[in-house]
């Protein structure tokens, strides 16, 4: 299980293996780019995919989105 699967798991969020394809790239890109521009303070890789990546999907709990 990847480190993405798990942490949106833990968090009651479910992806789609696109989805976790997707979100390790954007990880991937993110963490290329803010290595020599600051977009985020937060660098760890587990850090950025519960306080970036989760926190911007908790909406949805809110809301149907189906």
């Amino acid at each position: 299980m990847s480190e993405i699967t798990r942490i949106f798991q833990e968090h009651q969020l479910e992806l789609t293996p696109q989805e976790t394809e997707q979100f390790t790239r954007f990880l991937e890109l993110f963490m290329e780019y803010n290595a020599h521009t600051n977009l985020s303070a937060i660098r760890e890789p587990g850090a950025i995919i519960e306080k970036h990546f989760v926190d911007s999907l908790m909406i949805e709990k809110f809301f149907d989105v189906s």
